[in-house]
């Protein structure tokens, strides 16, 4: 697979099977498999038949690895649907930067438009989930904006620097002739 990041860290099946022995000897002899990912963050490959391995791409990944190990335990009695349960954590080594992390596999598939079995169930479990993590306050826990209008982040979006090369198009000032837009004519303009 290629790059996405010019700071990516490399990785591949024969990574994991350097870093497996001289840290969980357990697993070192287990199948090996990279997964298919749209990810731009982890690295997943599958370990025999219950665990994965993910290994962060680039540092900002890896600072996620200590934080999900500390909170995901905290967490999961809490929500209707299982979430990635932390078995270990790995330190860099054979030439890989980063930290990494081994993860019990969830049995399951992504969801197909127009393959679900249940697509009523799955929405509804997927709202149940969402309803649940939305009511946790977990001391110590990343920031959310849970509820909060998005007009609250407009002063911090609007610092951020976005090369583009469409012009106006993503101008951080809206054009001198510019009017709000009331609600009749956001419904009409879809």
């Amino acid at each position: 697979m290629g790059k996405m990041h010019a700071d990516e860290a490399d990785t591949d099946a024969d990574l994991v099977r350097r870093l497996l022995p001289a840290q969980f000897p357990q697993w070192a002899d287990l199948p090996i498999t990279r997964l298919a990912s749209g990810g731009t963050v982890n690295a997943i490959y599958r370990l025999g038949e219950d665990l994965t391995v993910r290994l962060p791409l680039r540092p900002g990944g890896a600072e996620a690895i200590a934080m999900e190990a500390r909170l995901l335990p905290r967490l999961a009695p809490l929500l209707p649907l299982p979430i990635p349960d932390v078995v270990a954590t790995g330190a860099p080594g054979e030439g890989y930067p980063l930290v990494w992390a081994v993860h019990r596999w969830i049995e399951g598939r992504n969801p197909v438009e127009g393959e679900l079995a249940e697509p009523e169930r799955a929405a509804r479990d997927l709202a149940e989930f969402a309803v649940a993590i939305r009511k946790i306050d977990l001391p110590g826990g990343p920031a959310a904006h849970r509820g909060e209008p998005l007009i609250a982040d407009d002063q911090a979006m609007r610092a951020v620097s976005i090369p583009s090369n469409r012009g106006d198009l993503l101008s951080l000032d809206p054009p001198s002739d510019s009017r709000p837009v009331d609600e009749q004519s956001r419904r009409g303009a879809c």
